[in-house]
Formats: structure tokens, sequence, C-alpha cells
């Protein structure tokens, strides 16, 4: 089977450069908690930028990367869990979302599971 390959000017690698102090864990959990409860991903982003100091381009991209992993953990297939190595902080929040499958539909309202109708009202229209 061949190897994929990267289009040029693209890398597996999506590690930010943390500041001390701070964690890939703590940025993730801070996120996943932001989002759920309906924060904007704007206002998130301030706040990676003001506590966690992080720069504006790290602070977008680890939402991109909290989000990937909740997408992929939406699937529910573990075969789609991200590289630790490569992209931490979306195996970190794929990792979250599986062990708390509740934070899938908190963020992203499409996989919340469709209310179904009492059987005795299905068949009637």
């Amino acid at each position: 089977m061949a190897k994929f390959q990267l289009p040029g000017g693209f890398t597996a690698d999506v590690k930010i450069a943390l500041p001390k102090r701070q964690s890939v864990e703590a940025i993730v959990d801070f996120v996943l908690q932001a989002l759920s409860a309906g924060e904007q991903p704007a206002a998130v982003a301030e706040k990676l930028v003001n506590d966690f100091h992080l720069s504006h381009e790290d602070a977008a991209l680890a939402i991109d990367r909290v989000c990937g992993g909740v997408v992929r953990a939406a699937t529910g297939r573990k075969d789609s869990r991200p590289a630790k190595k490569n992209d931490p902080m979306a195996f970190i929040s794929f990792e979250r979302c599986l062990e708390t499958p509740e934070l899938v539909p908190a963020i992203y309202r499409k996989f919340e599971a469709p209310k179904r109708k009492p059987w005795w009202r299905r068949w009637r229209a």
C-alpha cells in the first residue's frame, strides 16, 4: 500500500509551542468547556491570548485542533483517533469526548440525537 504524501507547504505536525507553565491538557479542557458552554470561538480565542498567553495565530490553531478532535470523536470510531505525537490537542480532545460523549452535541448541535416521538405517535401524521 502506498504511503500518503502531503502536498507541498503542508505539514502533519500541528503542535503549538506553549508558554512556560501552560499545558496542552489545560488548554484543551478550557476550550472544550468554553465551547460546550456556548461561548463564541472569537471570545475563546481572546481568552486564550489573555489568560494562556498564546499568540492570536496559536489561539486560532488551538481551537481548530480541539474542534478537529471533537468532530473525529463524533464518528464514534476509535480508528479516527488523531496522532498523539503530531496533533496532541486533537488527540486529547478526541479522548475527552469519548470519555464524556455529551461534549460533542454541546459543541456541535448537529450531532444531537434526533428527538423521537413516542412509539404510539409515530404512525399518526
